[in-house]
């Protein structure tokens, strides 16, 4: 099977949530099919494209792309600009003879709104639309403000993506279910996330920091930021009140002026770091208290193949089935958090056992072999369903 690729952005590096699941779905499916990704060609990306591992890609087809605005999209504005772009990806599906288009949540799945020449696949992964619901549940009067115009748009740019294609994946089934509300007509399925278990497993010789708390992400996303902010303010002085001596460590990449100001002694704020694996293993437990955001918490599962005790909230574990959710000790409130970090704090077998059936759940539930095989399903679904249209 030959399969054109068209992500937001180069899978690589995989500090992203999208980049992952790109970078190890199609590492998976290269094995025995044709992978070609196509990318907007400009310095940046070409530099990134080194550092993917030969292989993955048969080919990487470069791409000129001047972008259009939500509403040069919504308005069908510049109607010519995107017939050309239409023609372009047919050129490159006719010359390499592929079979299948796999797009990603972006500009390019809406410039080629109603394209129907082969069977195409859109990775939604998260619904947009109730992340920004969720964003202004728990943003101040001002910026509720601001964020209404931006739903508005994406709920109009998402329902028409929803239909615009043969499929649409998400990562959860709650994405999913919002997403069969805001376009009953459109194709939904739900392919969950995985893990590399090889690289997030438990390490050896690593001393741990006990007592420490963890949260980690990248630190400019404003999920994360609401998140961290959430643990400062709320939950960690009731975990000093019995653990005086506990650290909190904030690990990400760019972290913004609002979370530089945390750091202290007992505050650890890092940046940037080449392995966030040995900062989680040092850690006593692992804090995911999710207010804001969609979709499934990477983080989470990650932490759990390293077989850390994991500390979340409801609405950060929604994404989950029931057997991972029990593998997780969750509280809605900052004093129910707070109490379940405290006990964990408190008893090393309990860090332990939880760790161990949570390590087991992830080999069990989430490999990414399983969602790479899923994607080949769909494809076959599709590819024998026939009856596209020429353009």
């Amino acid at each position: 099977m030959n399969i054109l690729v068209c992500p937001w952005r180069v899978p690589y590096p995989l500090h992203f949530g999208d980049t992952l699941r790109i970078y190890n779905i199609f590492r998976l499916i290269s094995k025995k099919n044709s992978v070609y990704l196509l990318y907007i060609d400009n310095e940046i990306n070409r530099q990134l494209l080194e550092k993917i591992p030969a292989g993955i890609f048969s080919e990487c087809i470069p791409l000129e792309f001047r972008d259009l605005s939500d509403f040069d999209i919504l308005l069908n504005r510049k109607r010519p600009k995107v017939e050309l772009f239409k023609e372009k990806i047919i050129s490159i599906i006719d010359e390499y003879n592929i079979d299948v288009l796999h797009l990603q949540n972006g500009r390019i799945s809406l410039m080629l709104n109603q394209f129907r020449k082969i069977p195409v696949v859109m990775d939604k992964a998260d619904l947009d639309t109730l992340a920004i619901y969720r964003e202004i549940k728990q943003s101040k009067i001002l910026r509720k403000i601001l964020l209404l115009k931006y739903f508005f748009i994406t709920m109009m740019l998402e329902k028409r993506q929803l239909g615009s294609f043969h499929a649409a994946t998400f990562v959860s089934e709650i994405d999913a279910h919002y997403a069969r509300k805001l376009n009953k007509a459109s194709y939904i399925k739900v392919i969950t996330n995985g893990v590399n278990t090889n690289y997030f497993s438990p390490l050896p010789g690593i001393v741990p920091d006990d007592p420490s708390i963890i949260f980690f992400g990248n630190m400019d996303f404003p999920p994360n930021v609401d998140a961290a902010t959430y643990i400062y303010n709320e939950i960690y002085p009731l975990v000093q009140a019995s653990f005086p001596e506990v650290k909190f460590y904030i690990v990400g990449n760019n972290p913004l002026p609002q979370i530089m100001q945390y750091k202290s002694k007992k505050v650890i704020v890092t940046g940037f770091v080449e392995d966030i694996r040995s900062f989680v293993m040092r850690a006593s437990v692992v804090v995911v208290p999710m207010r804001m955001g969609s979709g499934i918490k990477n983080k989470i599962l990650e932490a759990m193949a390293m077989g850390k005790p994991v500390v979340a909230n409801n609405n950060g574990v929604e994404a989950l089935d029931e057997e991972t959710k029990n593998c997780i000790l969750l509280g809605d409130t900052p004093q129910q958090i707070a109490k379940i970090i405290i006990k964990l704090l408190d008893n090393e077998e309990l860090r332990k056992d939880l760790g161990e059936r949570a390590r087991m759940c992830v080999l069990k539930n989430f490999q990414w072999i399983y969602a790479a095989w899923e994607y080949l399903e769909l494809y076959r679904e599709l590819i024998n369903k026939g009856n596209y249209e020429d353009m």
